[in-house]
């Protein structure tokens, strides 16, 4: 059975089933993406889901009916005297003066609290710094359950892998584990790009077992991280070692 993920262009949702999609509002532009495919598709290019674009459109063509209806009969109803709807809003603000004033007297803090603030505490630039470096330790130590907790489930993209399940990526590590001895990653600097995107730069050196000797790689490599604070994209910037150093000196 097929798991789909659609996007609205800014986040992505899933998996789902066929069944579990139909209540989901799916149109033609919408992107689709599941196991298999190569690249996020419309909706209206894959088969299976023509059936749910079209009564998705039914049933906004039934609902703008509805409204206008609704609409219409608002606009025939005679309006309310503006005078009572004044007094009626007096009355409102009346009362939210009462309660001002009676909450200061009784020294009651009746302010909300700041959710950006709070977010930003959350998120902060040390937050997201703190989850590259433990991932770049958790490498060093050749340790795949450490790394695995820092990434997105479903992750949208771990270098040329695009939704990579846990298996595909622990092939991946053991892979470049097995042709490398005293792998260690010196990070220079993480400069932040953008919110929840930072770039690392690293000399990356390790013993190669084919080459038998130590070799050190300058590398960028970015990181997107999700609402939730886990890696949801990692991948190489291509930099040429003259402006690695020029970036980390500037």
């Amino acid at each position: 059975m097929k798991a789909y993920y659609y996007s609205d262009g800014k986040e992505k949702f899933g998996p789902f089933n066929l069944e579990e999609l139909k209540k989901h509002k799916i149109n033609e532009d919408t992107l689709v993406w599941y196991k298999g495919l190569e690249k996020w598709r419309f909706a209206k290019n894959i088969p299976e889901l023509l059936t749910i674009i079209e009564q998705n459109k039914t049933a906004k063509s039934k609902a703008k009916v509805i409204l206008e209806s609704y609409e219409a009969k608002r606009e025939d109803q005679p309006s309310k005297k503006s005078s009572s709807i004044q007094w009626k809003l007096l009355g409102v603000i009346a009362l939210l003066l009462i309660f001002v004033v009676l909450f200061k007297f009784l020294g009651v803090d009746y302010s909300l609290p700041d959710e950006t603030e709070s977010a930003n505490r959350f998120k902060s630039d040390s937050f997201y710094i703190n989850k590259i470096e433990h991932l770049i330790n958790a490498e060093d130590e050749r340790n795949f359950k450490k790394v695995y907790t820092l990434f997105a489930k479903p992750m949208s993209q771990y270098w040329d892998l695009y939704y990579p399940d846990s298996l595909q990526l622990k092939k991946k590590y053991d892979y470049a584990w097995s042709l490398s001895s005293h792998s260690k990653n010196n990070a220079d600097t993480i400069f932040k790009i953008k919110d929840q995107t930072y770039d690392l730069f690293t000399r990356f050196t390790y013993y190669s077992k084919k080459k038998k000797r130590f070799i050190t790689n300058k590398s960028r490599i970015r990181f997107v991280f999700d609402k939730k604070g886990k890696i949801d994209k990692t991948y190489s910037i291509n930099i040429s070692n003259k402006d690695y150093d020029v970036l980390i000196t500037n």
